[in-house]
């Protein structure tokens, strides 16, 4: 398994869970997200998304917005 890496706050424009570390299960994405406030949609899409599991904020961002 590769060492995990933690990112800080996402630039701007992210829409990914900020000071995630990734890899990151998704579980784990959706308790950080409740964390930070972030509201319903974006946690109904976390709990919804078909990973379980996410290299990094890309990986989020495609999984989640990529019907938008």
């Amino acid at each position: 398994m590769p060492p995990r890496r933690r990112t800080g706050r996402p630039r701007s424009g992210s829409r990914a869970p900020a000071c995630a570390e990734y890899p990151a299960r998704r579980d784990d994405l959706v308790t950080l997200a409740k964390g930070n406030g972030a509201d319903d949609t974006l946690v109904k899409k976390l709990v919804d998304a078909p990973a379980d599991e996410f290299d990094g904020p890309n990986d989020v961002q495609k999984a989640v917005f990529e019907n938008e």
